[in-house]
């Protein structure tokens, strides 16, 4: 989400590269101030599994949110959604290499840790490619069906930046509408990893980090 949602301000609303990363501070600020927060929190309440419960739900919902963006929605909407999404990744970032400290011992925290970190980097380089075929079909899709006058490739080769300088406003606006299609059906796929990330979840230990030094075995 945090490579696609600038796309869709370069595109749909026409702003440059600089622009459209100031539009989406939201989503980062939410998400760091999140991550302090459940830091904080699972050293005052000793468990983090209200974080992942917190972090499901609001990436659930806040992805949701986002695959409904149009042509037209407004600043309130764009500004909301990045946050409630921001937060739920916020709240779960940090928890599997917490948790990991917390339920294994000594001896497997540096095995645990590297294969968490590992997984989330390979997912998100994985996922982002998944997406990039997503849209780069749906929109070829779609220019068909909305701009049939336009070839598909020149749109991909275009960038979304220089969409409005190049094509005239009669046909920028059907380029748009299937630009934002494009974009919500690749959003699409950020919606369906937060919601298994229900599985981590219910399936994550219970355990205190009250009285244990982190990166250490049970007490």
């Amino acid at each position: 989400m945090i490579y696609w949602v600038p796309i869709w301000f370069q595109a749909i609303q026409s702003v440059s590269a600089l622009e459209s990363g100031i539009r989406s501070l939201p989503l980062v600020l939410a998400l760091v101030i999140a991550s302090i927060i459940s830091g904080g929190g699972t050293t005052a309440i000793g468990y983090n599994n209200p974080f992942y419960i917190l972090s499901t739900i609001l990436m659930s919902v806040g992805a949701g949110l986002l695959t409904t963006f149009q042509v037209h929605t407004s600043k309130a909407m764009w500004i909301g959604y990045q946050i409630i999404y921001g937060l739920g990744v916020g709240f779960g970032i940090q928890q599997a290499v917490i948790t990991v400290q917390i339920v294994l011992p000594l001896k497997l925290v540096p095995i645990g840790t590297a294969l968490a970190m590992f997984m989330q980097s390979f997912g998100g380089a994985l996922l982002i490619s998944v997406a990039q075929n997503v849209f780069d079909n749906t929109l070829l899709k779609g220019i068909r069906t909305h701009a049939p006058s336009v070839h598909g490739s020149t749109i991909l080769h275009v960038g979304a930046t220089d969409l409005a300088k190049i094509f005239p406003k009669a046909l920028l606006q059907p380029i748009q509408v299937a630009y934002n299609h494009a974009l919500t059906q690749t959003y699409v796929i950020g919606l369906a990893m937060a919601c298994l990330s229900v599985v981590a979840t219910v399936l994550v230990e219970w355990k205190s980090v009250k009285g244990k030094k982190m990166g250490g075995g049970g007490a």
